[in-house]
């Protein structure tokens, strides 16, 4: 199947295109014997679920068909070889997928996504598969939740962050420093804040 592309829009045949269960996609690639740092398969969709191997080793699951799936492979490719990718992928449909739906099964023994509304179930490796080689040292995820307190205000932060100190600093629309702190999580302290 190419890629990125919903499978079903490559068949003309009722059977093939209305396809539901685990389908498999598997590729190889060459990574050059590579510095420090990591090494991530970037995923832009696996829809509807999905698992993810690298030589064999899972490294990543997923439930959700429309947000990036990032897949750490770094203890599983061997530089200067040839790897194998693989992802096991479903499209069945439940209660709590997007769409929401249900699976019958035919007297065939065939299964048929049933969409609780319009909808076709496309699925695949929707979007575009990256290779990408990252420092040791990053920012993987964070979150902000702020209070107010008269005038000022409290920015309430948690970093997830790879090796390293973490610096985090607030600057206005005007690109003036007007906080900072240290650490993992903490909070800011904004005197007069302008909302």
């Amino acid at each position: 199947m190419p890629v990125p592309a919903s499978f079903a829009d490559l068949f003309t045949d009722a059977k093939d295109r209305d396809y539901c269960g685990d389908f498999w996609y598997e590729t190889s690639f060459f990574l050059p014997v590579h510095s420090a740092g990591r090494v991530v398969v970037r995923f832009g969709s696996i829809t509807q679920r999905g698992r993810v191997f690298c030589n064999g080793v899972e490294v990543a699951q997923h439930v959700g068909g429309f947000l990036p799936v990032v897949a750490d492979v770094t203890k599983a490719v061997r530089p200067g070889e040839s790897n194998c990718l693989v992802v096991l992928a479903n499209n069945e449909l439940d209660e709590v997928s997007m769409p929401c739906g249900a699976v019958s099964t035919l007297p065939d023994g065939r299964k048929l996504a049933r969409p609780y509304y319009d909808f076709f179930n496309y699925a695949g490796l929707q979007r575009s598969v990256w290779l990408m080689q990252l420092p040791e040292e990053g920012i993987e995820d964070y979150d902000a939740t702020y209070t107010l307190q008269g005038e000022d205000a409290q920015v309430h932060y948690r970093v997830v962050a790879g090796p390293g100190e973490v610096c985090v600093r607030l600057r206005d629309a005007d690109g003036c420093l007007v906080a900072q702190a240290q650490g993992d999580e903490g909070v800011l302290k904004v005197e007069k804040a302008h909302l």
